[in-house]
């Protein structure tokens, strides 16, 4: 088992993400993994338990230092319980509860499987580790199960893994002099945060109800869409032809999509501020080694129902900024701020989420998943032993006046559209509306787009 690096002080970012724990709000990823095949009970607890190993965070718990600080500590009896349900549930996620990180590790799994279908679930509290370390997980455990269902009994090589690694994870490459280097261009970040503070944004709609401190019954509530391989051809496609990246484009279109709703479910005004939380993949080079961890951080973009009714204006715009976001690395200014609200009297915990809408919604765009994966593949899907991997679904948390947050999956050619929702805020039809307004928003954009790009060639 590789060594725990001890001590392991929180970062800033876990931090954050503990405090913002609450529990009608837990701060927990999901993701699912949906098969074709039957998975072998005996292999994958074999799998689960090669995977915790090389992922500390996935073993530890939480537990205050003599310093006053919060640390990662090792949990000795460590190895996650696989629940097996009914194959009967593979279209829904199992009933979950908040994970406690100060007595229990931040990781939780249940799997179903009959004859034809399997799932596997996984719960992963946020202040263990990302989206991307989520399915760095997951692309661990499908070469493990493999190696396993096989019979080999060699031990497996799985991704290069450094639990050293871990001890520099919020640092982000940072040294004193290489900040000092970039702090002419992070101005601009500073000035987006004046304007963060400023802006008051907007739910996406008020409150059926008041915010209960209980956990809605039946949490977490998730939809899923989809987008067919021949549609994300033509996205990426697109997008190309209007030199925008595919994210820009979906995020342009989440913003018209979330515009359209509002206006057919309240009132609204020019004047208010929609506001998405973009979480920013921060892994450089040199942390291809690094285990399951948070290497993250959230930028925010802010648009009026005016701003957004121009939509080729709104895209350019997003274009510049998303660009202009990564060239200047003001991702940065996120974290940064976190760790100097950490330092100051009261610390994070004194002011974080104070309950107020402080994002609209939460957009985050998984990419290609597995798209390194040596595993073999049929029809562009990978095959882990005796199974087919029909796809994954992902699910982001959501905090305290934020109703709604989706994530991207791009796997096997096809768009998975994955969104939570809060019970208090939204109806699971007004779920189902938004999610189809989303999904048609996009087709009409690129049907639109298309005929723009053949008038101009012919």
């Amino acid at each position: 088992m590789p060594d725990f690096p001890l001590p392991l002080p929180l970062t800033a970012f876990e931090e954050y993400m503990l405090w913002d724990d609450r529990p009608n709000y837990p701060m927990s990823i999901f993701a699912r993994l949906k098969f074709s095949g039957q998975l072998d009970r005996r292999a994958t607890a074999e799998a689960l338990e090669t995977v915790v190993a090389c992922h500390p965070l996935l073993r530890a718990k939480i537990q205050g230092t003599s310093a006053g600080r919060w640390a990662w500590v090792p949990v000795e009896d460590h190895l996650p319980s696989i629940q097996w349900l009914d194959g009967s549930v593979h279209d829904r996620l199992p009933s979950m509860q908040p994970i406690d990180l100060f007595s229990e590790p931040g990781l939780r799994v249940w799997a179903t499987a009959d004859s034809q279908r399997s799932s596997l679930v996984l719960q992963v509290h946020h202040a263990a580790c990302d989206g991307k370390g989520v399915v760095q997980i997951l692309n661990d455990f499908l070469r493990s199960y493999t190696h396993v269902s096989a019979g080999k009994q060699s031990p497996i090589e799985l991704s290069p893994c450094n639990p050293r690694a871990l001890q520099g994870r919020g640092s982000f490459g940072l040294t004193v002099g290489k900040y000092l280097w970039m702090l002419p261009a992070q101005i601009t970040g500073l000035l987006g945060v004046r304007k963060f503070l400023m802006r008051r944004p907007v739910p996406l709609l008020e409150p059926l109800s008041a915010v209960s401190n209980e956990l809605p019954a039946g949490f977490p509530h998730v939809k899923v869409g989809k987008l067919e391989a021949d549609e994300v051809r033509k996205l990426s496609a697109t997008t190309a032809a209007f030199q925008a990246t595919v994210n820009d484009w979906l995020i342009r279109d989440f913003f018209v999509a979330v515009d359209d709703f509002r206006a057919r479910h309240q009132a609204i005004a020019a004047h208010e501020w929609i506001r998405f939380s973009i979480p920013m993949n921060l892994r450089r080079g040199s942390d291809n080694q690094i285990p399951a961890a948070n290497v993250v951080s959230m930028v925010f973009l802010d648009r009026t129902p005016r701003q957004i009714a121009d939509s080729s204006g709104l895209l350019r715009s997003i274009h510049a900024e998303m660009d202009l976001i990564r060239r200047r690395q003001l991702g940065l200014i996120f974290v940064l701020s976190l760790s100097i609200l950490r330092a100051l009297p009261g610390g994070l915990a004194s002011r974080v989420n104070k309950g107020r809408c402080e994002a609209t919604c939460v957009l985050t765009n998984m990419g290609r998943v597995m798209a390194d994966s040596p595993l073999p593949r049929y029809n562009e899907k990978i095959v882990a032993g005796n199974l087919v991997l029909d796809g994954m679904d992902f699910f982001a948390p959501i905090r305290v006046g934020t109703a709604v947050s989706v994530a991207l999956v791009f796997y096997a050619g096809e768009l998975q559209v994955c969104m939570q929702y809060d019970s208090h805020h939204i109806t699971e039809a007004q779920a189902d509306d938004l999610l189809a307004t989303y999904l048609r928003k996009i087709r009409a954009s690129l049907d639109i787009t298309s005929r723009d790009v053949q008038g101009k060639s012919a």
